[in-house]
């Protein structure tokens, strides 16, 4: 009973592997018939065309002439069309630039200015100070002058 069943195993695979050729073998022929409909019916589509519209050597100068000046005139209009956006773009840059610059310079003109007039004040302040210490220093030659003046015994000492 095994060897049958293992007979009848093996029939059916080896039964199954030629159907499934059998079956690759229809779908290959149905793809060539089809294939060649397709082709009966594109040639028979080209024999019905007009003369002009047939594929072959003909060929139209005129018609090549006219594209490529088109093409050329909608290069140059595209290049027209660019150019100044970009040279618009690098001048608002520039302008930019230019804006931050004078930001920056004034910024730092309103600095060295506070600068220059805390200086001066400094200044302002030392030259007092200065006059102050002359007015001192005289007042105490003076001062001394008047104790050499009245001897060695006098003054607030004796």
């Amino acid at each position: 009973m095994k060897e049958t069943n293992e007979d009848m195993e093996k029939s059916d695979k080896l039964f199954e592997n030629q159907m499934q050729g059998i079956e690759e073998q229809y779908k290959g022929s149905l793809k060539l018939v089809s294939d060649l409909q397709r082709e009966n019916e594109e040639h028979e589509f080209i024999t019905r065309l007009l003369e002009e519209w047939q594929p072959g050597h003909k060929f139209n100068k005129m018609a090549m002439v006219i594209l490529s000046a088109v093409d050329v005139i909608t290069i140059l209009a595209f290049i027209w069309r660019k150019v100044p956006t970009v040279k618009s773009r690098t001048y608002q840059l520039t302008k930019k630039q230019l804006v931050k610059q004078a930001t920056q310079l004034t910024n730092e003109k309103r600095d060295t200015v506070m600068k220059i007039s805390h200086l001066n004040k400094k200044i302002e302040e030392q030259e007092s100070q200065l006059t102050r210490l002359k007015i001192r220093v005289l007042s105490t030659q003076r001062k001394n002058k008047e104790l050499k003046q009245d001897g060695p015994g006098g003054g607030w000492l004796a």
